[in-house]
């Protein structure tokens, strides 16, 4: 299983959408997101919306231990 390990994004969505546009062309399994996704930068809201838009079987699986 390949994860992907994001933290620290802090508002910065252009390359939290890089970061996703490379999981997304190099089949990443899953995804582990590690927190401070919005921070005083402009534009949070366009941060979570990225987020938002993955299934959470992406994601789920990896925190909770899912098969």
């Amino acid at each position: 299983m390949r994860i992907a390990v994001l933290g620290d994004i802090h508002s910065n969505h252009i390359a939290l959408e890089a970061c996703m546009d490379w999981i997304h062309k190099n089949r990443i399994d899953g995804i582990a997101f590690l927190g401070d996704y919005v921070s005083g930068c402009p534009y949070p809201q366009k941060t979570m919306r990225i987020i938002r838009i993955y299934p959470p079987k992406l994601y789920d699986r990896v925190c909770s231990r899912k098969p």
